[in-house]
């Protein structure tokens, strides 16, 4: 999604400490939440209660997603299994397979540094949080003490 407004849009968010979400989001952290009523109504015969959200660091992708006007659904350009791409190049041999390819200039400069995929916190149930998934350690390190600070427990 491109804003915090737009996180609040599909996910229950009034559960979390004041500006936690400002200070998760942007950035290469994905939250899972509750889906709120109006995404629920939306989704329709999903089953699932939750839902992932993220709010990319780059500006290229914020309005890509503010001017689409919804959470746009992506994934990264690879195949199963294999390694998370970090630049278009690095999945030339998928392009036939893909309606549209765009190139964030900011993002693609960007790769270099970074070499994992976006840390998933769930924070769907009040005053908890697990982590999904862990990306870069020191992003890892600053949430956990961020969220722990912030009166959440890590449950397991």
């Amino acid at each position: 999604v491109g804003s915090l407004t737009s996180v609040e849009e599909y996910g229950v968010t009034n559960v979390l400490p004041n500006d936690l979400l400002g200070q998760l989001l942007p950035g290469p952290v994905t939250v899972v939440l509750q889906r709120n009523l109006l995404c629920q109504r939306l989704s329709g015969s999903m089953t699932n209660d939750t839902i992932a959200l993220r709010i990319p660091n780059t500006k290229f992708m914020q309005k890509l997603a503010s001017d689409f006007g919804g959470a746009l659904a992506l994934t990264s350009a690879n195949l199963s299994g294999e390694p998370s791409c970090k630049r278009i190049r690095d999945f030339e041999g998928l392009w036939k397979s893909i309606a549209v390819i765009l190139q964030d200039v900011e993002m693609e400069n960007d790769a270099g540094r970074l070499t994992l995929g976006s840390t998933i916190i769930d924070l769907s149930r009040a005053g908890e949080f697990r982590i999904l998934r862990k990306g870069e350690q020191d992003v890892v390190a600053h949430i956990q003490k961020l969220l722990i600070d912030r009166g959440l427990h890590e449950s397991a």
